[in-house]
């Protein structure tokens, strides 16, 4: 008996997929192409954010659009200079890790830079929901304590 043999194995076809879904979602919310984001993401899809925030906690869809302009609001020209860069995907079966840079500037000028790592579910070939991390001591001292009237 080899005491070191593999009993579970993930199906390589799923990861692949689940690679793709996950893909194609960052890179369409990198782009702003809302159209390619929804034939990639669940309706039903939801968001948890780490932290104690006014923002922290699952959230619809409907919720993460308003959390996301509020935070695009809080930066100079409108957000002219965001850039989000996709550093790494890692899949297994419906599951994805993905990690990314987040670079601004903030409307008082201050320079924003943060990554983040999101624990992504896939289902049916469609994000259904994912969980946002982040460095929560950074984002105090960058982010509105607030929030805002219309969220």
């Amino acid at each position: 008996m080899n005491r070191f043999a593999v009993t579970h194995l993930t199906d390589p076809d799923l990861t692949e997929v689940t690679r793709r879904v996950v893909t194609s979602f960052f890179t369409a919310q990198i782009a702003g192409d809302h159209e390619a984001v929804s034939k990639v993401a669940s309706p039903e899809m939801t968001v948890w954010i780490l932290g104690d925030f006014w923002w922290s906690g699952m959230h619809d869809l409907a919720e993460i659009a308003v959390i996301r302009d509020s935070w695009v609001g809080g930066l100079k020209d409108g957000g002219a200079d965001f850039s989000t860069e996709l550093l790494s995907v890692l899949a297994d079966g419906n599951r994805a890790s993905v990690e990314t840079r987040i670079t601004a500037t903030w409307a008082d000028g201050r320079p924003y830079e943060s990554l983040c790592h999101y624990a992504l579910d896939v289902a049916d070939g469609k994000v259904v929901g994912y969980r946002e991390y982040f460095d929560t001591a950074y984002e105090a001292t960058y982010r509105q304590a607030e929030r805002p009237t219309n969220a």
